[in-house]
């Protein structure tokens, strides 16, 4: 999703314009980490309740014991896992209700 790709390159922006490139580097790396996790067995991933309903299951990948979270949904029927989100775990509610409208 390309809202995904947004939130995730500029919270790499931020960390290089803000604190350091290793840290945008390290964090960048711990994403793609989190991915590739999340492709090999999508389904163990725990949910989100806030998000999940009857139609649609939202899961998470935590990212640095949570600083950053990868929100995504398993379409079964296309055997495709989709990224709906990359960002901060310490949003607030409301923003995953913004989430839920993608």
């Amino acid at each position: 999703m390309p809202e995904a790709r947004e939130g995730f390159q500029q919270i790499v922006q931020y960390l290089e314009e803000n604190v350091s490139y290793h840290t945008a580097d390290y964090v960048r790396q711990a994403s793609f980490d989190g991915i590739d996790k999340l492709l090999v067995m999508p389904d163990q991933h725990g949910l989100v309740k806030e998000l999940s309903d009857e139609e649609i299951t939202y899961r998470r990948v935590l990212v640095l014991k949570g600083t950053y979270r990868i929100i995504f949904t398993i379409i079964e029927a296309k055997h495709e896992v989709r990224i709906i989100d990359i960002s901060r775990g310490d949003r607030s509610p409301d923003y995953l209700e913004e989430v839920k409208t993608r």
